[in-house]
């Protein structure tokens, strides 16, 4: 909502060229860009202010669905992630804004070849794509799904100005306490609903907008002890395999480990072995 609206208080007064909306899918970036365009053709207050602002003759490429042109020359174009950015113009002028509205999902995050991905085209394509010479801006928006997606690695760049809003401010007061629905014991009982399904890591990141990664811990280390022992000390020992084996790039990850638990039900990992793309020989 935030950025729709800066979208059209820079389209209004002219503060942008060209901008280029880009979210995980080009349906739901076609879906903002309706937004943006319904308001600057249909708000009564604008049009009373800075008049008509759509063409009189309205075709797919002066006014469609996935990208649109003001009658005071401003543009924009809708598109999904991964799509070619770079060298992306109109009539000369390459973009000055762009934004990046949850360009990833759960499943784009899942791996580290997925989430290397997404890093390379931001930078090599998207971050390529603003001109030479004038300024420009990007600006990335969504929830943070995964400790090294790309929002937490943008926010960590020094090129960039980082905020994180999550449901409690810095005071500890919470943030939305309104018709939202999140006041401090409303949060408090999504955290108890989050913890009982065995996901309170995901209650940090959507809840809290912040990578907590002692919650997605299921052995913390103070549960831990390191200590030497014998097979002899050990009444059971067993063998456990995930035999993800494959050489192909976002193979899962293999491991075997052996476990032995001693009379008095201690378990001990004698031996653990791990590798993601494993391949059969």
């Amino acid at each position: 909502t935030i950025v729709n609206f800066c979208n059209c208080y820079k389209t209004l007064y002219k503060l942008t060229r060209f901008t280029v909306y880009i979210s995980e899918s080009a349906n739901h970036a076609t879906d903002q860009l309706a937004t943006i365009r319904r308001e600057l053709g249909g708000n009564e207050r604008i049009l009373a202010v800075f008049g008509n602002l759509k063409p009189e003759r309205t075709d797919d490429e002066t006014w469609g669905a996935s990208g649109f042109e003001t009658t005071t020359g401003v543009k924009f174009v809708a598109k999904g992630r991964g799509a070619q950015i770079r060298g992306l113009n109109k009539f000369g002028d390459r973009p000055d804004t762009i934004v990046l509205d949850d360009v990833e999902d759960k499943e784009s995050v899942g791996t580290d070849v997925q989430r290397e991905k997404a890093l390379s085209w931001m930078v090599s394509d998207v971050g390529e794509a603003l001109p030479r010479g004038r300024e420009g801006y990007i600006y990335a928006i969504g929830t943070i799904l995964h400790p090294n997606a790309l929002l937490p690695t943008l926010a960590k760049d020094r090129n960039y100005t980082a905020i994180q809003l999550g449901a409690v401010d810095p005071e500890g007061e919470a943030l939305w306490d309104d018709k939202a629905g999140l006041s401090l014991a409303q949060i408090e009982s999504k955290k108890e609903d989050f913890a009982s399904k065995g996901k309170l890591y995901e209650y940090g990141l959507e809840i809290l907008s912040k990578v907590r990664d002692e919650d997605k811990l299921k052995f913390r280390p103070e549960y831990i002890r390191y200590q030497t022992m014998q097979r002899k000390d050990f009444v059971a020992v067993a063998i456990h395999v995930d035999p993800a084996i494959s050489a192909k790039s976002g193979a899962d990850f293999f491991s075997i480990a052996v476990v032995g638990v001693t009379e008095k039900g201690h378990k001990h990992v004698l031996d653990w072995f791990g590798k993601v793309g494993l391949p059969f020989a």
